[in-house]
């Protein structure tokens, strides 16, 4: 093998490497999109939306406010997760044998048809075969790649702007638990 296609045979694993690294980065934000919309649901039955006062009514409105956007960012970070693993169509090498094959009838053909060094010749062929195979499934593997990064990276970026109004959300959860009188509590 040529030092281009060892080149190459490393870029193709370390694309696939990267393939997995990133199906496994999903479980994460998954677990933390399910743990808020629980909190979300859970702030949503509990709270008390027929208090009195000047002030309920503003507080019921940035509850409901924050819940809405709080719900949108999780179920677009959940489309973002989803195709961070659905969608991507990855390229591998022909089968070992199917290589095997065309190496053979390489050989074959240059015994037959080339006047000197056919071994030398099918081998340095068999090589650009390899190089450009590997090329092409390294630069198809990468595409996918980035795309998937770069789903995983929204919804990340999703989750965290989720985190802060849940945070706002909370906020109003708990002003509306503590000025509801202790028999509306229970």
């Amino acid at each position: 093998m040529s030092e281009k296609s060892d080149f190459l045979k490393e870029l193709y694993f370390h694309e696939l490497d990267r393939k997995k690294a990133l199906e496994s980065m999903v479980t994460l934000p998954t677990g933390i999109i399910a743990g808020l919309l629980g909190l979300v649901g859970y702030y949503f039955t509990k709270f008390n939306f027929n208090l009195p006062g000047k002030w309920a009514a503003f507080i019921e409105l940035g509850f409901v406010a924050s819940a809405l956007v709080a719900v949108s960012l999780l179920l677009l970070a959940v489309y973002w997760s989803a195709r961070t693993v659905i969608g991507s169509e990855y390229e591998h090498l022909p089968g070992a044998e199917t290589i095997l094959t065309y190496w053979n009838e390489l050989e074959e053909w240059h015994r037959k048809y080339s006047p000197k060094g056919g071994k030398e010749m099918a081998k340095d062929d068999f090589d650009d075969f390899l190089a450009t195979s590997l090329a092409h499934c390294c630069q198809k593997n990468w595409l996918a790649n980035r795309y998937r990064s770069t789903e995983l990276y929204r919804t990340k970026r999703a989750i965290v702007w989720a985190m802060i109004v849940v945070v706002v959300l909370s906020i109003c959860y708990y002003i509306n638990f503590w000025i509801a009188p202790v028999t509306l509590r229970i």
